[in-house]
């Protein structure tokens, strides 16, 4: 059967219309070299031979194994080590098997490009997940002798039953002589703990404080780590200092030395408290709504929560999606709501009493009033923007608050500077809460600004999906995808924090500009300056490998795809947010987010999106220069049926067959065929060379079912042909 599925000559084609992207070439008799170019045959009425109607019979032989064994997985897009990141394609070997037989096929398949030791003992399942399009998608990490391999993931993609794509990358395999750690977990803690000491930055978040804190403020998890080429297992230790600063460590579960450490917050710009016991509350009157101005002087409709009397900043009235598990539409949870102090599924505005949660003089207690009438600007501000960022990923995007389980949105106002007590240039987000500087010498206060808030909450979103590492490119991405959410919110144009950033300290008024990411500088290190261009990309170890810094490229490549004439914003943002939830990864880098969004643009829409999205990509130098990837352009689909032109094992005779493998033209030809067939953009001429050297055309008239077969040149000494998608030109 090998033998024949290489010998049979298969050609693809798709019926369509044909417009002309040429000029019409001048048919004329001529000589040259002795060898005679006759004019390019336009077929007419009386070249159809009548009688020779299209037959559609169906013959019994099965071409899907062969249709099958042609398939291949193969890689598409290589990192700037040379390492695969992202393939496709399937093996006839995959069909009728289950997921879990497939996995371990496709898997062993890939491991050409990771050349590793017994992979089916180096891996495991993680999860699984369906989106929208009916895709599966299949996490699986890698791991040596039980133990996860720190950046060894790969993300499978399932469709119509099949695996036929795969992202993400495995290392090679481990050279470790030891697993079994001699530091126990409470050991590492004590490390980590006396390095917070150290830098003086130590406050334990306990008591009421956890309630804007994720649900873990300290996790150890023993990973295989490799570092300049060597190979150590630690403990991976993702842990708070205190209520905003949060740290990942690497430590040596055999020394307990510190391998390497990074913060894993995002900042904007680069004793405990004893709070009062509210008491049981009498059964809360319900939301309210009232007007207020905000600081940038606009009357804002919020939402607010009456109880006993006095209002909150509480916004307990914003709807969700309603799911299997969850019917109801009703972000609010009544029932596990204790309000006002422990609500849940809640917008909530908070006073921080410019003090700040690093000091041990950490205050804050509910926005209150006594009539639904508010005039602390801030505050408003803070509340309105928790809603924004709320409705725009509930409404574009389809999820469920900023962790995608109705979770609360909390923005705390009036931080100050935890060394001055005076204004604080700043905004965070700790992984749970929005904390809001009012501004110093660079910025306004930060709450007023739509889009800073909308970065720092879609912090939350890229944390509760890829959790991409918030170092180097990985953190560069998590980072853009911010400015990208946040920008998306405040689609005015495409600038960041052009609302609050202060001209004495930026010139062109604005913190970044995507559309320019140089901003009006020259060079690292001037206001607002960020790379555009890979060829400008930052490398040093400052700004946690150039989180902020390398940002810049990124963005410049989604805008310019985002302003594509055949994208558009919609389209983008859709795109993005499937490639962040679907595709990427914490170890991701600038090549993996190409293919990704490369990917998610012909999964949601088609070839032309995609097409723009390499365009971009391309212009920003992610992918180009043959230098990260092996990249296949891939020309954009006609419009039309789909046909299967293809000879017969001794190539004696041409055939035409559909989609289902049916027969249309049984046979086509029966002349002996020595090239690969040339067919037209619309199906309506074939061109192939004769093992007589003559060149024969095929003219199908598709409406009437007739096909005629004439000599195009015979001479006698040609060895192939093509005809141009237009038909207007023939080599």
């Amino acid at each position: 059967m090998r033998n024949t599925i290489y010998s049979i000559l298969l050609m693809f084609f798709v019926l369509s219309s044909v417009s002309a992207q040429f000029k019409t070439i001048e048919k004329k008799e001529g000589n040259s070299d002795g060898v005679e170019i006759k004019p390019l045959f336009v077929p007419t009425e009386q070249s159809i031979d009548p009688a020779k109607q299209i037959p559609l019979t169906v013959d019994p032989m099965d071409l899907q194994d062969f249709v099958h064994a042609t398939t291949n997985i193969y890689a598409t897009h290589f990192d700037k080590e040379g390492r695969a990141v992202f393939f496709k394609g399937h093996l006839k070997e995959q069909i009728g098997k289950t997921i879990e037989e497939q996995i371990d096929i496709y898997l062993q398949a890939l491991n050409r490009y990771f050349n590793l030791d017994q992979l089916q003992d180096q891996y495991q399942f993680i999860r699984s997940e369906e989106d929208k399009l009916g895709m599966i998608h299949i996490d699986i990490q890698q791991t040596f002798q039980g133990i996860p391999v720190d950046g060894g993931y790969l993300k499978l993609h399932v469709k119509d039953g099949l695996i036929h794509r795969a992202n993400g990358r495995f290392l090679d395999t481990p050279h470790i002589d030891q697993v079994i750690p001699s530091l126990s977990a409470s050991e590492i803690k004590a490390v980590v703990i006396g390095d917070f000491q150290k830098k003086g930055i130590y406050k334990r978040v306990e008591g009421a404080d956890l309630k804007f804190m994720p649900h873990e403020t300290y996790h150890a998890e023993l990973l295989i780590h490799r570092k300049d080429g060597q190979d150590y297992l630690v403990y991976k230790v993702d842990a708070f200092a205190n209520m905003i600063q949060r740290f990942v460590y690497l430590v040596d579960a055999h020394t307990g030395i510190i391998i390497d450490q990074y913060k894993n917050y995002c900042s904007l710009h680069g004793e405990d408290h004893d709070h009062a016991d509210h008491g049981a509350m009498p059964p809360p009157d319900g939301p309210a709504t009232a007007n207020a101005l905000d600081l940038m002087n606009i009357n804002r409709t919020i939402n607010t929560y009456e109880s006993n009397g006095t209002f909150y900043l509480i916004d307990a009235a914003r709807k969700r999606i309603p799911t299997a598990d969850n019917p109801s539409d009703n972000l609010f949870d009544d029932t596990n709501s204790n309000m006002p102090n422990e609500p849940v599924g809640v917008i909530w505005t908070i006073d921080a009493f410019n003090t700040n949660p690093q000091n041990n003089d950490f205050n804050y207690d509910h926005v209150t009033s006594s009539n639904n009438t508010w005039n602390d600007k801030i505050a408003v501000s803070a509340h309105y923007n928790g809603g924004v960022a709320y409705e725009y990923f509930k409404n574009t995007h389809q999820r469920n608050s900023i962790n995608g389980e109705s979770g609360n949105i909390i923005s705390l106002i009036n931080i100050s500077d935890p060394e001055t007590g005076g204004g604080f240039d700043n905004a965070f987000w700790n992984g749970a809460a929005m904390f809001y500087g009012n501004g110093n010498t660079a910025f306004d206060p930060l709450a007023e600004a739509l889009d800073v808030a909308g970065h720092e909450m879609s912090h939350g979103v890229v944390q509760a999906t890829a959790n991409l590492t918030y170092q180097g490119e990985s953190g560069a991405l998590n980072e853009s995808f911010a400015d990208i959410f946040g920008v998306m919110m405040d689609s005015e144009d495409w600038y960041l924090g052009e609302d609050v950033a202060k001209t004495s300290v930026f010139p062109t008024g604005r913190l970044r500009d995507m559309s320019d990411p140089h901003n009006g500088g020259n060079q690292l290190g001037d206001p607002g300056w960020q790379p555009k261009n890979t060829s400008e990309q930052y490398t040093g170890s400052q700004d946690n490998g150039g989180v902020h810094i390398n940002s810049g490229i990124v963005n410049h490549a989604y805008y310019l795809f985002a302003t594509h004439a055949d994208v558009g914003i919609a389209k983008a943002e859709q795109i993005y947010y499937r490639a962040l939830t679907t595709y990427l990864s914490a170890s991701s880098k600038f090549i993996d987010l190409r293919a990704s969004v490369e990917q998610s643009a012909e999964d949601l829409y088609g070839m032309a999106e995609k097409n723009a999205a390499s365009m971009a990509f391309e212009a920003v130098g992610i992918g180009g220069g043959g230098n990260t990837t092996d990249y296949e352009t891939d020309v954009e689909m006609n419009p039309g049926a789909d046909f299967l032109l293809h000879s017969d094992a001794p190539f004696s005779n041409l055939f035409i067959r559909d989609n289902d493998l049916n027969f249309v033209a049984n046979p086509l030809s029966q002349i002996d065929v020595r090239s690969k067939p040339s067919v037209t953009d619309n199906g309506s001429n074939i061109f192939f060379v004769g093992t007589d050297n003559n060149i024969y055309n095929i003219a199908i008239d598709w409406e009437a079912g007739q096909f005629g077969i004439n000599t195009f040149d015979d001479q006698g000494i040609w060895r192939n042909v093509a005809i141009s998608k237009d038909g207007s030109r023939i080599a």
